[in-house]
């Protein structure tokens, strides 16, 4: 089976949202750029597409299903939002996930994005995985 059947989203991988990922990850992550800094030597960035069971564990999914229904109303319209553009067709920016000190890949940005996928039935999700070189 192609990626495509399993990650129903264009990607934007125009250089403008995968830079805006690039900030609000360093947003959700408290790494931020000194003045002298340039992204080119702090990031590496790829773009693949892997499953989402690899990204999330069970407990994970249910903590963010838990916080997304804390956001009420607003949550869900973050997410039906979302189901319609994946379903339309509509370019959408990859989930971002950065290296752990662990080794590990954890999700940084991109929760309304995977419940999103998870509820249109896809297993598979593409994501931009930001390792810090610095």
């Amino acid at each position: 089976m192609n990626w495509y059947k399993k990650a129903k989203w264009e990607v934007d991988d125009s250089v403008e949202s995968l830079d805006q990922e690039q900030w609000d990850a360093q947003g959700e992550t408290q790494q931020f750029l000194g003045p002298d800094d340039k992204t080119e030597d702090l990031f590496r960035k790829e773009l693949e597409i892997i499953p989402i069971k690899d990204i999330i564990s069970e407990d994970r999914l249910n903590g963010i299903k838990m916080l997304i229904q804390k956001q009420g109303k607003y949550g869900r319209e973050i997410i039906d939002s979302l189901k319609k553009a994946m379903t339309n067709g509509d370019k959408i920016p990859p989930v971002t996930l950065k290296k752990s000190w662990s080794g590990k890949w954890e999700l940084v940005s991109g929760r309304h994005r995977i419940l999103a996928a998870i509820e249109l039935g896809m297993d598979y999700v593409p994501v931009i995985k930001m390792e810090w070189l610095k």
